[in-house]
């Protein structure tokens, strides 16, 4: 077992309470939209604090009501690539990366930021700006910038949904790849029933706010 989560949280006519665990695997969060997915995601990478329960990652624990236990977002080491790419739009490329690997020995951070920048297919856009690359290369950026820091787990909130069908596909590849590459456990959020069946190791089915039916 690599994470353990259980969350409950009330909002003003709505309440998530969700438990799973996962190993190092590609778990996907399936469900139609406002059913809590993107909650979870955010109560695990501390975004969000729920009303109870506790959060492990690779034996370490990260939230615990119970006992007082609340890390800031980041002291959890856990990747976050939401739908529109966060990328810092008065920044290149470059620079975004970087900015990823904030805290980190300088010629160091510059060697893995060429790293990333091969290893994401972004060679020739590194001085570009976001708004002169495309959607699917933001995407790509965007997750270089959250693997330049090697984090315990990465979580992917519908990060596709906005591209077009061609470019979707493609990212879906680059996803496996980076699974490959990267070898971390990874929370993908969708609502596309065949990005989930593609992707995923395993599912969770989410209704309103739980998590129903069988885990396929």
């Amino acid at each position: 077992m690599v994470m353990h989560a259980k969350f409950m949280k009330q909002f003003k006519g709505f309440k998530v309470d969700v438990e799973f665990k996962m190993g190092n695997e590609l778990l996907v969060l399936f469900g139609p939209s406002g059913t809590g997915k993107s909650v979870t995601l955010k109560m695990i990478a501390g975004l969000i604090t729920p009303d109870s329960g506790h959060f492990k990652l690779q034996d370490k624990e990260f939230y615990n009501h119970s006992k007082g236990v609340n890390a800031k977002p980041q002291e959890r080491s856990i990747g976050y690539v939401f739908q529109n790419h966060s990328l810092f739009p008065h920044m290149t490329v470059r620079e975004n990366i970087l900015f990823g690997a904030k805290g980190l020995e300088y010629n160091q951070s510059q060697i893995d930021a060429d790293s990333m920048i091969e290893s994401f297919n972004l060679t020739g856009l590194e001085n570009k700006y976001p708004h002169e690359i495309s959607g699917g290369q933001g995407q790509r950026a965007a997750l270089a910038m959250c693997l330049i820091r090697k984090p315990k787990a990465l979580l992917l909130d519908e990060p596709f949904s906005a591209l077009d069908t061609p470019l979707r596909h493609k990212m879906r590849q680059s996803l496996k790849d980076i699974r490959e590459k990267f070898n971390i456990p990874m929370i993908l959020v969708t609502h596309d029933s065949e990005e989930a069946k593609l992707l995923g190791d395993r599912i969770l089915y989410y209704d309103n706010g739980t998590i129903t039916g069988p885990q396929l």
